[in-house]
C-alpha cells in the first residue's frame, strides 16, 4: 500500500511537467519558421551556388607549381516576388568585397537588380534597374562564368557588371531586342586614369549605351547574340564596341559557337595596351590613346554519349596602338602591339542524372607574341601562361 501511494505521489508531481514538455514539443511542430503564406513565394525562387573547384599545374618554359583553387564561387538568389516583378542577386566570393566609388556597391557583387513586366498579361516589354550584366553580346560572355576556362583579354579586363537601367522587347518567340543605359565604370575617372587628370577633362555624365539583338533561326539550329555599345568615357573621348556571336547546332550531339569582338577606344579603358607600353622610353605615365582590340573566339562541343562531352575552345586576341607614331618615329600609323593565342582541349564527364555536375580535365595553352616594334622599342618579351587543370563544375541548386 505504501508503494502504491508513493507511485501515485510521483505521478502527481511530474505529470504537469510532462504535459508541459509535450505541449512545448507540439507547439514547435505546429508552427513553421517560415509563415505558410510566404512559402508560396519560395516556389518561384532559386538559390544557386555556382562553383568551379580545380587543381592547376602551371607551366611556363617548364613546370612552375601546382595548387588547388576555388576558381569560381558565385552565390545567386533569384526569382519572382509577384507575377510582374523579378529580382536577381549574385555575389562573387572569389573577389575582394570593396565598395566602389561610383555605384556605391561592392565590386564582388555581379548582379543586384529588379525587373518589371510592364503589362500584366504580356511577355512583350520588360524594364530593369540596378546593377546588371552589360549585354555585350557573344556566347563567351553570355555563358555561366563557371563554364569558361579562360576568358579573352577584353572580357577579362572589362567592367562587365554595371549599374543603370535597361529595357527588353520580346518581338516574338524567336527575336528580342534590349537596350541599356549604364555607368561606364564603377570607379571615378581619377582612380582609373591618374596620369590623365591634367590632360583629359572628365565627362559630367559618363554613360554607356548598349543595344542587343538575340535571334533564333532555322528552328533553333542557328542562333545569334549581336550587340553594339557606345561609351562616353571622358569629354570628347569615346569607346565603340561591337560583338557578333553565332551558334550553330546541326545535331543534338554537336554544337559550334563563334564570336567576333571589335573595340576602338580613344582612351584605353581596359589598359591592356597601356600595360605593354610602360617600358618604352617615351612613356609619360598617361593612358594609351587610340587603341583597337580584335578578338576571335570559338567553342566546339561533341556529346559522344549523354555522360561524356569532348570540347575545344580557341581564341585569338590582337591589340593595336594607332597613336604610337606620335611618340615613336619608327612606329606605323596603325601599330600592332601583340597577338594572344589560346587553345583549350578538354573532356567533361556528367556522372549524375539528378545533379548538374561536370568533372573536367583540360589543358589551357595561352601564349603572347609581340611584334618587332613592341620587342625592340617597347622592350616586351614573348611569354606563355599554360596550365593543366582538372576539377568539378556545378551550379548547386538549393531552392
Amino acid at each position: 500500500m505504501k508503494k502504491l501511494i508513493y507511485a501515485l505521489s510521483l505521478l502527481l508531481i511530474f505529470s504537469p511537467l510532462t504535459l508541459l514538455a509535450q505541449k512545448q514539443i507540439d507547439s514547435t511542430v505546429a508552427k513553421s519558421i517560415i509563415p505558410i503564406g510566404k512559402q508560396e513565394l519560395l516556389k518561384n525562387v532559386d538559390l544557386i551556388a555556382n562553383i568551379r573547384a580545380a587543381g592547376n599545374a602551371y607551366f611556363n618554359d617548364g613546370f612552375n607549381n601546382f595548387r588547388f583553387q576555388m576558381e569560381q564561387f558565385r552565390l545567386e538568389f533569384k526569382g519572382n516576388v509577384s507575377k510582374r516583378t523579378f529580382f536577381r542577386f549574385r555575389d562573387r566570393y572569389t573577389r575582394p568585397a570593396t565598395s566602389e566609388s561610383v555605384d556605391n556597391i561592392s565590386r564582388s557583387t555581379d548582379l543586384a537588380f529588379v525587373e518589371f513586366k510592364m503589362k500584366k498579361d504580356s511577355e512583350f516589354w520588360y524594364m530593369s534597374i540596378g546593377k546588371m550584366c552589360a549585354d555585350w553580346g557573344g556566347y563567351e560572355f553570355d555563358a555561366n562564368p563557371i563554364d569558361i576556362y579562360q576568358y579573352t583579354d577584353f572580357i577579362d579586363a572589362a567592367d562587365n557588371f554595371l549599374t543603370g537601367i535597361g529595357t527588353r522587347f520580346n518581338l516574338n518567340k524567336n527575336h528580342s531586342l534590349s537596350f541599356q543605359v549604364l555607368n561606364t565604370r564603377t570607379k571615378t575617372f581619377a582612380e582609373l586614369y591618374p596620369g590623365d587628370v591634367n590632360f583629359v577633362q572628365e565627362s559630367k555624365a559618363p554613360m554607356a549605351y548598349i543595344a542587343n539583338w538575340r535571334g533564333n533561326l532555322l528552328d533553333g539550329k542557328l542562333q545569334t547574340i549581336w550587340s553594339y555599345s557606345l561609351f562616353n568615357e571622358a569629354k570628347n573621348f569615346f569607346i565603340n564596341y561591337a560583338s557578333m556571336g553565332v551558334q550553330v547546332t546541326p545535331s543534338k550531339t554537336f554544337r559550334i559557337q563563334f564570336d567576333y569582338k571589335w573595340c576602338s577606344e580613344q582612351l584605353d579603358r581596359e589598359g591592356i595596351i597601356t600595360k605593354y607600353i610602360v617600358s618604352g622610353p617615351a612613356y609619360d605615365n598617361r593612358t594609351a590613346q587610340g587603341t583597337v582590340y580584335n578578338s576571335y573566339w570559338t567553342r566546339l562541343d561533341f556529346r559522344v554519349i549523354p555522360k561524356l562531352n569532348l570540347f575545344f575552345v580557341g581564341f585569338i586576341d590582337k591589340g593595336r596602338w594607332d597613336n604610337a607614331d606620335t611618340y615613336y618615329t619608327n612606329a606605323d600609323s596603325k601599330q600592332q602591339i601583340y597577338t594572344g593565342y589560346c587553345y583549350i582541349p578538354g573532356i567533361e564527364v556528367l556522372p549524375s542524372k539528378d545533379l548538374n555536375l561536370k568533372i573536367f580535365v583540360s589543358y589551357v595553352g595561352h601564349n603572347y607574341r609581340f611584334t618587332d616594334f613592341s620587342k625592340t622599342t617597347l622592350n616586351n618579351v614573348d611569354y606563355n601562361n599554360n596550365r593543366v587543370t582538372f576539377g568539378i563544375i556545378t551550379p548547386l541548386v538549393f531552392l
